[in-house]
């Protein structure tokens, strides 16, 4: 894992964050973010400045995460990217947790009540009929490809994946007599 900086050659402002990827990846996920979500400050700035008006800086690296995200909060408060550059909070998602545990209970109640209210609806049944009927018409003999042949399984038993050169990819396994 990796802490980085983005700065911004225009006006010197910078952005802190984390990766596992290599940074210049996750720079590239930025851009592409950037131009999905330009409410966020560090997305408006990428599309203010252009792409090209940024210096990338790998400022730590570990396999320990727990340093990782330590370290990226000395680096948000040493060049108080949050007051004077483009990162939004210090402690947002540092925990590697997206949600605390209070929206966690809020949102398997609101999935309880969901499905309570569907088996009331459907007469204490959690499937309609509609679902029966398409299951019907869906499954085994009645599936459009029951009994056809399926070309993608005709080799199999034949063939298998490997490595080779640190890339997985298929091979087809030499014939036995």
């Amino acid at each position: 894992m990796i802490v980085y900086k983005h700065t911004c050659n225009v006006n010197g402002k910078c952005y802190i964050g984390l990766t596992v990827k290599p940074m210049m990846a996750r720079w590239a996920e930025h851009c592409s973010d950037a131009n999905r979500n330009k409410k966020r400050k560090f997305f408006a700035a990428i599309n203010k400045y252009g792409t090209e008006n940024w210096v990338h800086e790998v400022l730590f690296e570990s396999d320990n995460s727990e340093e990782v995200i330590q370290k990226e909060l000395e680096f948000i408060e040493k060049f108080q990217s949050v007051e004077k550059g483009y990162n939004t909070s210090k402690d947002r998602f540092r925990t590697g947790i997206l949600h605390t545990p209070e929206a966690i209970e809020k949102m398997r109640q609101a999935q309880r009540d969901a499905h309570a209210r569907r088996r009331e609806a459907n007469g204490g049944i959690e499937t309609t009929e509609k679902h029966k009927q398409h299951k019907k018409h869906t499954h085994g003999e009645n599936h459009p490809r029951y009994g056809k042949e399926n070309k993608k399984w005709d080799d199999k038993g034949k063939r298998g994946w490997k490595m080779e050169n640190g890339i997985r990819v298929w091979y087809f396994k030499e014939a036995t007599v």
